[in-house]
């Protein structure tokens, strides 16, 4: 396994630079040695009086999709969808130089509250299972939650087929 090394830029500057993006106060970067993509980075940003941050810093731009979907999903009411914090100009993310910075807030372990796909409601169908736990069992050709004990889905649990 590779070492993922720090970004080749001045930490001092990418402290000032978040700080006024974002409008944040006591900015404190922690490097986070973690992630796939050799053009990426990855921060803990510790505030003062705030939760804290998760940062990823860039190489060139991120894919359009990766920040759009996310947005548009939290905008729909997704709460549970993580969606980079938009700066102060309302910018998704914030370029410096040849790098490009996203914000997030930090979440530091598991949810457990975070729904199932039988819990969703109000998503239609795919997005409903794209953006929730998957489930143990689906069936394929209705795309239904099958309850564990009968193999059943919903519809047929509620013609009286199932327990």
């Amino acid at each position: 396994m590779a070492v993922i090394d720090r970004p080749p830029i001045d930490e001092r500057t990418l402290t000032a630079e978040v700080a006024q993006a974002w409008g944040l106060d006591g900015v404190e970067l922690v490097f986070l040695p973690i992630g796939l993509d050799g053009q990426a980075w990855a921060y803990r940003i510790n505030t003062a009086g705030e939760d804290g941050y998760f940062m990823k810093v860039r190489r060139g731009e991120f894919a359009p999709a990766a920040v759009s979907l996310p947005q548009y999903l939290r905008e729909q009411g997704l709460t549970h969808v993580v969606a980079p914090r938009g700066t102060r100009s309302g910018e998704a993310g914030h370029a410096m130089g040849g790098y490009r910075m996203l914000l997030y807030p930090f979440h530091g372990g598991g949810n457990p509250d975070r729904p199932t796909v039988d819990r969703v409601r109000g998503v239609p169908g795919q997005a409903a299972q794209h953006c929730a736990e998957p489930a143990d069992r689906i069936d394929p050709a209705g795309g239904e939650l099958l309850d564990d004990r009968t193999g059943e889905g919903a519809r047929a649990q509620r013609r009286g087929g199932g327990e």
